[in-house]
């Protein structure tokens, strides 16, 4: 059984009263980033009014030997309110990174870059070793930039890995910038044949509303 914390659904994306949207249910393995859908339910604000209520969780293929009835999705509540939560994003934010995998990593830096109106490299990190099957860096912030778009930009973690005193690239993963502060999410490291090399684990440790003062000068050591 999970249970999940209240959550608040706006009208106005969601359309009318009977427009009928879906609750997804997945399944995520850490080590590889990989989420499968459970089941989900198809409902309306109208009938989330009528609660508590059971809904039947299916999944919309049949998977053999899987049936497609995969459980019930209980709603305990629904309360209407009077306004919407305004859902603005922060300025920026401070990130946390892990990456997870079922074999020993080797040293590793990665790369953020953000793909909006062009692709832009926002941040590189340390390059980290521990010679574990879990590697975590330093929290990096990310700020927005002024176009307004940027908020829905894709953000790429381009990760690489040392070899022979050569740096060689390992794989990416993906993720809006606006979902980056919905919950934390794990991602797979997707190599280039496809393949999913790990679980990349992002997670926004604090919210930031001012943004950063202009620099004129940097100096290199």
């Amino acid at each position: 059984v999970s249970d999940w914390p209240a959550f608040e659904i706006s009208a106005a994306p969601a359309g009318t009263a009977d427009t009928c949207f879906y609750f997804c249910v997945y399944y995520f393995d850490e080590l590889n980033g990989k989420h499968e859908l459970l089941g989900r339910c198809k409902t309306t604000l109208r009938d989330l009014a009528f609660t508590p209520f059971k809904f039947v969780r299916k999944h919309p293929k049949k998977k053999f030997p899987l049936p497609r009835i995969r459980g019930c999705l209980f709603v305990a509540s629904a309360d209407l309110l009077p306004t919407a939560t305004t859902a603005g994003i922060p300025t920026g934010a401070d990130i946390k990174i892990e990456l997870r995998s079922k074999n020993k990593l080797p040293e590793m830096f990665f790369e953020v870059w953000a793909h909006g109106g062009h692709r832009q490299l926002v941040y590189r990190s340390e390059a980290r070793s521990n010679k574990s099957s879990l590697l975590q860096w330093n929290n990096f912030p990310y700020w927005f930039h002024a176009d307004p778009s940027a908020a829905h930009a894709i953000l790429e973690f381009a990760f690489y890995k040392f070899s022979d005193h050569k740096q060689k690239y390992v794989g990416h993963s993906l993720i809006s910038a606006a979902e980056l502060f919905l919950s934390k999410s794990v991602v797979p490291l997707v190599a280039t044949d496809g393949a999913s090399v790990g679980g990349v684990e992002i997670s926004v440790v604090q919210k930031r509303t001012s943004p950063p003062q202009n620099f004129a000068a940097t100096s290199f050591t």
